[in-house]
């Protein structure tokens, strides 16, 4: 029941916290362990993760085309805060292209922006997940929306 922030106020910085640490339920997501004298996350990860998010765990079992990492989220998310949206450990493209490097350059849309362009429908910057679902998709290449390419552009333009 203490406040872990107290020496651990490291961990709760970001623009972006994530819940239990703002609100100071470390508990939450962190157990004691008399048998290991120290903090550890019992249930592991992604079974802690999926306790809150479920939907998460059913898009990712769901999914006939899965991200190979999906199921490790501290692949690309950070478990207490972040200066990126959905406490991202980088930003999206940054993100994406730190193991799809390839795609820097050879993406098959290749004079679409990847970045630095926003979407009309919802403000946000264009990035790799405007097309693709991060956590798994029922489509080949993990592509949001079904059919031929010309679907997928349909999709904003």
């Amino acid at each position: 029941k203490a406040d872990c922030n107290v020496c651990h106020k490291s961990i709760s910085r970001g623009t972006y916290l994530h819940s239990p640490v703002e609100m100071k339920e470390c508990s939450s997501c962190h157990s004691w362990s008399t048998d290991k004298h120290a903090v550890v996350v019992e249930q592991g990860i992604p079974g802690t993760c999926y306790t809150c998010h479920d939907d998460k765990r059913k898009e990712v079992d769901s999914s006939a085309s899965q991200h190979p990492v999906a199921g490790d989220c501290l692949t690309c998310h950070s478990q207490h805060g972040s200066d990126q949206p959905h406490i991202l450990k980088k930003a999206v493209y940054d993100l994406c292209t730190t193991c799809h490097e390839d795609q820097k350059y050879n993406h098959p849309v290749g004079r679409h922006p990847l970045r630095f362009k926003t979407v009309k429908q919802t403000g946000e910057e264009i990035s790799c997940v405007s097309c693709h679902n991060p956590h798994g998709s029922a489509n080949q290449h993990l592509l949001r929306v079904a059919g031929s390419p010309m679907e997928v552009c349909t999709k904003c333009h």
